[in-house]
């Protein structure tokens, strides 16, 4: 497996007299899919949007790592992490449901749009070149995802299963070193679950993108990723292959523990 495309080390992160994320350290490799686990208010949520500088005033040091140099985060406004090759998806689905399924995924594809007023008001030939190319782009990328004969509906009903595909849709259109998904299989059924999971090893494997994900679903985690870190209460409890980690007793207490009160 490649060098690292993500170090965390040290992360807190507190919320008044509560801490969400206490010293916590790990790292992603490129081509890895890392699922990150823990019970209900574990601190999943916090440290996804410490990476993604979604939170500022974390402790610690959040670093992208890349073939010529090393990024601090923090120095990253938020609207710009996907200039650096950071995309996500949210457990709540963040969608324009009025707006067709091609335009919701064209969306991604913010930092590509080299354009201002004035090239649009005058078309330049320039501008309609890129946006030919942006479409194709996006044609590409549904027909990957399986769901191109479904580009011009609009999002409004579909099936939440097609709504999770449009969404990671929409962050490959940003050509994303690093993946983030938050809950990927929440409110999936079985076949949707399953489907997914193949998706996402594609995209591992196809895109050569590293995926880190929060997921539930420990038949999802289980079959799909290579590396789990296990955490509660913000702090590490363990790490290892899927195995290791759901054999660990630490892990198998804070779950058991949740489950009893």
């Amino acid at each position: 497996m490649s060098e690292n495309v993500l170090s965390v080390k040290d992360l807190s992160m507190s919320f008044g007299g509560l801490k969400a994320v206490d010293s916590l350290s790990f790292h992603i490799k490129g081509k890895e899919i890392l699922g990150l686990i823990g019970p209900n208010g574990a601190g999943k949520t916090t440290v996804f949007n410490c990476i993604t500088q979604f939170y500022k005033n974390y402790e610690g040091i959040v670093i992208l790592q890349g073939a010529n140099k090393d990024k601090d985060l923090r120095e990253v406004p938020v609207h710009k992490i996907i200039d650096y090759g950071i995309a996500r998806t949210f457990q709540n689905l963040e969608l324009i449901p009025d707006t067709s399924v091609m335009d919701n995924v064209l969306i991604g594809a913010h930092k590509d749009v080299k354009s201002n007023i004035i090239h649009h008001i005058l078309q330049f030939p320039s501008l309609k070149r890129n946006e030919k190319r942006l479409k194709e782009k996006a044609e590409r990328i549904l027909a990957f995802l399986g769901i191109d004969h479904l580009k011009d509906a609009y999002v409004h009903g579909q099936p939440y299963g097609i709504m999770k595909l449009i969404e990671i849709g929409r962050a490959l259109m940003g050509d994303p070193s690093l993946l983030i998904l938050d809950e990927p299989a929440a409110g999936l059924n079985e076949k949707e679950t399953k489907h997914l999971e193949g998706i996402v090893k594609k995209i591992n494997e196809e895109y050569e993108t590293a995926i880190l994900l929060i997921e539930h679903n420990m038949g999802f985690v289980m079959d799909l990723c290579n590396t789990v870190i296990a955490i509660n209460f913000g702090r590490f409890l363990a790490q290892g292959t899927p195995k290791e980690v759901q054999n660990n007793k630490a892990v198998q207490e804070a779950y058991l523990g949740e489950a009893e009160s």
